[in-house]
């Protein structure tokens, strides 16, 4: 009797484990912030982007995928997404890439805003800066993919 008990609690507990199906960016629907820098003389670009959940995907133009890199606090995360739309950046328009490029979207069931600047044609406004440094520091250190 001891022994079924033991077994009965063990498959309950393997059965209610729920393993969570890794994220593929590419089909994902939902809201993704992303950003990063590209061009300069080697052509190199990098991009971040986040998902509500906190998790972070690197791409570079060396890497043909996203890659799971170290993930951000859940709320910290929502918040980075939100706040695009509220500093008001889902209002601006900016499509001005330079030599030296940087770059904010967000993307959500399909539709993409994105801002582009680093020419000198097109200042983005203040808070599109900020909130790229901001961004930046948010993910520091997460350029290496996770294994």
């Amino acid at each position: 009797m001891k022994y079924l008990i033991v077994l009965l609690t063990s498959m309950m507990t393997l059965f209610s484990c729920k393993s969570q199906k890794p994220v593929v960016i590419d089909e994902y629907t939902g809201p993704k912030l992303s950003f990063g820098t590209g061009g300069g003389f080697s052509g190199a670009t990098i991009e971040h982007s986040i998902l509500p959940s906190g998790e972070v995907f690197v791409k570079s133009n060396r890497m043909k995928t996203y890659n799971v890199t170290k993930a951000i606090d859940k709320k910290l995360a929502e918040q980075m997404i939100q706040n695009f739309t509220t500093l008001g950046l889902d209002k601006e328009v900016i499509d001005d890439p330079g030599n030296l490029y940087y770059f904010i979207s967000m993307e959500e069931n399909g539709e993409m805003h994105k801002l582009t600047w680093g020419a000198l044609n097109q200042e983005p406004s203040m808070a599109a800066k900020k909130f790229f440094m901001t961004l930046q520091a948010v993910v520091k250190g997460s350029d290496k993919p996770t294994k």
